[in-house]
């Protein structure tokens, strides 16, 4: 029997540094919170975010702190030298019917509670964040709502009762320049010590936007403008991170990412940075919220946590960095070079796209990698060559400048490798223009030696052949040739054979489709029988023919005719080592005038999703049907909704979402995988008339109202119906033409019954569960 897990050798620990801390959730991991807080020490973080639960209040006025497992969680940090931020929150049902405290009498209870926190914790932290998430219906569930307003209302009791404490807010849901504006023109910061936000990639960003892209870095570095125009006081990111998820970012790009997006932050006017987060939460891949943490959780036959590569380059980033004061960002010639100074001699490096720089110095440097591996550059003329590529490197050293250059020497490789095999990597001289070059140039790739021989006006090669890797994920490779230069270049490694189950969808009957893919390059496959299921039905394909190298080869299945539409089904695919499961649905889009299937009944085939306790009575309170169609111009929704109530009481198109109205997210790829992107639209009867509006745009288009939508809605006040038609070209959902393959959506209608608070909805019901998710969950749509 074999196990398989990771490990991360790191140098000793320096002095910490006040700005790099991780959130971590006390109590989370029975048996594992020692040996998690030894990493966090190791790692080297000064301070852990973790809640402080009203809960610990069962009679007014009376806490039992150690009742929760922040008491235990903050005490054993402190053995270890790391301080904790208590997270004050959330309800307590002693007071405003165990919602979010917004009565005056709630506001000073929890105020109480805090002081009563900041008491007994005064030995070990002065730092306590007034709740979370306060402007999002996330965490916060009160009568007030979720504007700045009823958040001051918050923070000034808190803070009038906890004076000597160190107060952190807003701790916001994302960067939200509005609510942001109306905190600080309300004068909000009066009530803070510490500004706070969260921020991560959000909606409006791309599937694999890198960090310096994201639409929060920018607004974020607005915000800090904001905060200092108005207050001098400290600024904290208090959460950002980048989850692992099947459908999110590979570990290899999270250690990336992890660097450039501390890196970034302090350089925006960030003053502390608490990555989110420091463990997985949960077992599910295919679930971003399990997926965040810099340590995988145990399980799977080994008994212990096992560090992300991410957790890794934390550790390599604040020894690099500690005590040192960053500067502003140093220009190479090249937006896609990103060089900051760390003091005098320390400088981080990386490019958003392959570059080859030259760095001026008269003295040899050290160059440390993102994992801690150390190399020595001997300048040849005053000069080193250096490989940039997004995987960040640390330069000590005097360094005088450094430029993008063409370089006589490249580095190659195979866009894509499988594990298990061997690397082909190509040194190349190019000596057909002026150039100093020795005649014999030893080279060193990734460990194996050879000499390159070079020629005056001429290329050489030289093609090596480095070690299999058992890992997938983008692989860095590395090469110095001599010590006068160190390139790099990448490479996606991959399992040598991949098997997918997608749903064959028509308008009768339906399959599901089997495809084996060899990524073997060189070799053919003789893949084994392959075993699948969906939902109660399963069954083997018992010779699935051989796939050639580099090829496909698929099969599709049929189905029962009995096999029900518009409805989820579990699927799971195998064959050999290689494995696929997941969510499907048989779930067509016909042609718009030539229908033959019943709508969708969101009564059988949609769940309701409550908010702050709100009810759905039944059919007559909330149901309705749905039908997709389309034409070679649009994707058409037609919507008839029974609905007892009908409140849309506003006047921004952008706000339809919190009164009753319509949403739909649609993910162009297969749902749960990474190659695709979400668009969200919905529609509305306000006063004004029916609106259509975007959310998250696809990639090249803005939010806001729907471009091209043909909106129609109209209530009917007898019968206690509203009848929508949303039809959206598909140029406004990121498609050229009607799309061909298979595809996720997702429905909801949202409730807001007599409601008045910003989010004035009872809940919302859906069918799929991508849309209504916070945070939005493509994976959850239906094919």
């Amino acid at each position: 029997m074999t196990r398989t897990t990771s490990f991360g050798v790191v140098t000793p620990a320096p002095a910490k540094d006040p700005y790099y801390a991780v959130a971590m959730h006390y109590g989370w991991q029975p048996g594992w919170e020692d040996a998690l807080l030894d990493s966090a020490a190791t790692v080297g973080w000064s301070e852990v975010r973790s809640d402080a639960n009203w809960s610990v209040e069962k009679q007014k006025g009376v806490y039992d702190f150690g009742a929760y497992p922040l008491d235990a969680g903050l005490k054993n940090a402190a053995k270890r030298g790391i301080r904790t931020m208590p997270i004050l929150g959330y309800r307590n049902p002693l007071y405003d019917g165990g919602k979010t405290p917004s009565s005056p009498e709630g506001l000073a209870a929890f105020a109480r509670f805090g002081a009563a926190a900041a008491a007994a914790y005064a030995p070990y932290t002065k730092d306590f964040s007034v709740y979370n998430e306060f402007n999002g219906t996330g965490f916060n569930d009160g009568a007030c709502g979720i504007t700045a307003k009823c958040y001051i209302d918050m923070a000034r009791a808190v803070k009038q009762a906890m004076p000597d404490a160190n107060v952190v807010g807003p701790t916001s849901a994302g960067t939200q320049l509005a609510w942001h504006d109306d905190f600080i023109a309300r004068g909000g910061l009066d009530y803070l010590d510490t500004f706070s936000v969260n921020y991560y990639s959000s909606a409006g960003d791309a599937p694999g936007t890198p960090p310096e892209e994201i639409k929060a870095l920018g607004e974020f570095t607005q915000l800090v403008k904001k905060v200092e125009a108005h207050k001098k006081m400290p600024i904290w990111v208090t959460e950002n991170g980048w989850p692992t998820n099947t459908g999110g970012w590979s570990e290899t790009q999270q250690a990336d990412y992890l660097i450039r997006a501390q890196t970034l932050a302090r350089a925006a006017g960030a003053d502390k940075y608490f990555w989110y987060d420091i463990l997985d939460d949960g077992d599910n891949p295919g679930e971003r919220e399990h997926r965040f943490g810099l340590f995988r959780r145990a399980g799977g036959g080994v008994q212990g946590l096992a560090p992300k590569p991410a957790a890794v380059t934390n550790a390599v980033l604040i020894r690099q960095t500690a005590g040192k004061q960053l500067g502003a960002r140093e220009s190479a010639g090249d937006p896609a070079v990103h060089v900051y100074p760390y003091g005098t001699t320390t400088r981080s490096l990386w490019a958003t796209s392959p570059r080859t720089v030259s760095v001026r110095t008269d003295k040899p440097l050290t160059l440390t990698d993102q994992f801690g591996k150390r190399s020595t550059l001997v300048p040849t003329a005053g000069r080193v060559t250096l490989g940039l590529d997004g995987s960040p490197v640390f330069l000590e050293g005097p360094v005088a400048g450094v430029a993008v250059t063409n370089s006589p020497l490249s580095l190659s490789t195979a866009e894509q490798s499988v594990t298990g095999a061997g690397l082909k990597v190509t040194v190349t001289a190019d000596r057909t223009e002026a150039g100093a070059l020795p005649r014999r140039l030893p080279v060193t790739v990734d460990g194996v030696h050879g000499m390159l021989r070079t020629k005056p006006g001429a290329r050489t090669s030289l093609t090596l052949q480095v070690p299999a890797t058992a890992t997938t994920g983008v692989r860095d490779v590395s090469s110095s040739f001599g010590r006068r230069a160190l390139l790099r270049t990448t490479t996606k490694v991959v399992e040598p054979y991949t098997v997918t189950g997608r749903p064959d969808i028509r308008r009768t009957g339906g399959g599901l489709t089997v495809r084996i893919t060899n990524n073997d390059p060189e070799r053919a496959l003789a893949p084994s029988p392959v075993g699948w299921r969906v939902g109660p039905w399963m069954g083997t394909i018992a010779d699935p023919g051989p796939v050639p190298a580099g090829k496909s080869s698929e099969r599709t299945v049929e189905l029962p005719t009995g096999t029900a539409q518009f409805v989820p089904y579990a699927y799971s695919v195998t064959t050999g080592d290689a494995a696929d499961s997941g969510s499907l649905s048989l779930s067509p889009v016909e042609p718009a005038g030539d229908t033959i299937l019943e709508p969708a009944d969101l009564n059988s085939v949609g769940n309701w999703a409550s908010l702050r306790g709100g009810t759905r009575t039944g059919p007559d309170d909330l149901s309705g049907t749905i039908r997709y169609t389309h034409t070679d111009q649009d994707l058409i929704l037609d919507a008839v909704i029974k609905d007892d109530v009908h409140n849309a009481d506003r006047t921004d198109p952008s706000a339809a979402w919190q009164v009753d109205s319509i949403q739909y997210d649609l993910y162009s790829g297969f749902p749960g995988t990474p190659d695709g992107n979400r668009v969200e639209v919905g529609a509305a009867l306000l006063p004004s008339g029916p609106v259509a509006y975007t959310w998250a745009a696809p990639p090249g288009q803005q939010a806001g109202p729907t471009p091209g939508a043909d909106v129609s809605v109209v209530r009917d006040e007898k019968a206690r119906t509203t009848t929508y038609r949303l039809a959206v070209p598909w140029t406004s959902l990121g498609f050229d033409r009607p799309p061909t393959g298979t595809f996720g959506l997702s429905f909801l209608v949202n409730d807001a019954d007599a409601g008045t608070a910003t989010d004035a909805r009872d809940g919302y019901l859906q069918w799929g569960a991508g849309v209504g998710a916070s945070p939005k969950n493509p994976p959850c749509s239906g094919p």
